[in-house]
């Protein structure tokens, strides 16, 4: 009896819980008043509501595995999107490459630009031909855009370019509209100097400046840029003028060597003169 008594106390909720099921049980098949029928009807209707769940519940795991492929699916979409992307550029930046060539009426030697090193308020460029390509020292460098630079040492697969951001840059150049020269130069950032204008010449914002037929440096007529800001100042006979550079060094990839020499005779002759103002000087 003792023992019956335990197992009772042990287990009355299980006991409890099973005779309420069987009086549901019983109420539900006998019983005919209105709240056992309302309270049949709730069980039957949670019944249905769970079997509804139950395919879902079922193949969740199927439903997370669709989603990790969906995931996957997209990020591949999104690669083919930027190398889509790139190749639209680049065949753009082609595009131009070859309609340059086309047109320019000099002999030109295209090149990749493999690195940039800055010293002492200089820019260089090493680009991908050398020597055996015909490369010399001397050669200008320019883009379908604009100039670039000049040729300053070459080995027989590489050549090193020395920029128009050179603080020692003075190029002959100029205002393509009226034909007002001047001299470009570079004393830091993004924009050139125009020098040695008079305040009043002709000049205006917006006016292409081209390198000129005063230098023995580059050929006429290559493009440097445009005048982005121009000012008449008070305390000088000159006038204020920046040229915003039409080469964009910061996204440069491909250049081109113009197979031209500064005339060695007017070289010549440019350097006496200079070393004879150094001696008097």
């Amino acid at each position: 009896m003792t023992n019956f008594t335990e197992i009772l106390n042990k287990y009355k909720d299980y006991f409890i819980f099973l005779v309420l099921i069987i009086i549901s049980m019983a109420m539900l098949n006998f019983g005919n008043t209105n709240k056992i029928s309302g309270f049949r009807l709730f069980l039957i209707s949670q019944i249905v509501a769970l079997q509804d769940i139950a395919p879902f519940l079922a193949n969740s795991s199927s439903i997370e595995a669709e989603n990790e492929a969906l995931r996957e699916y997209n990020l591949q979409l999104s690669d083919e999107l930027i190398k889509n992307r790139k190749a639209i550029a680049e065949n753009d930046r082609l595009r131009g490459i070859i309609g340059f060539q086309e047109t320019y009426d000099k002999d030109i030697i295209p090149a990749e630009v493999n690195g940039f090193s800055q010293y002492n308020f200089k820019m260089y460029l090493s680009i991908s031909v050398g020597k055996k390509d015909g490369i010399e020292r001397n050669m200008p460098v320019r883009t379908d855009a604009g100039l670039v630079g000049t040729v300053i040492l070459t080995s027989e697969n590489y050549s090193i370019v020395e920029s128009l951001k050179n603080r020692d840059t003075k190029i002959a150049a100029q205002v393509l509209r009226t034909s007002v020269y001047g001299l470009i130069e570079w004393e830091g950032g993004e924009e050139y100097l125009l020098t040695n204008i008079p305040n009043s010449y002709d000049v205006e914002v917006g006016d292409l400046i081209t390198t000129s037929n005063y230098s023995n440096r580059y050929p006429e007529g290559i493009p440097i840029g445009e005048i982005s800001y121009m000012n008449k100042s008070k305390n000088s006979l000159f006038l204020d003028i920046r040229v915003k550079p039409y080469v964009n060094y910061n996204s440069l990839t491909q250049v081109f060597v113009v197979k031209e020499l500064p005339n060695i005779e007017m070289d010549s002759l440019i350097r006496q003169l200079e070393k004879r103002l150094n001696i008097n000087n």
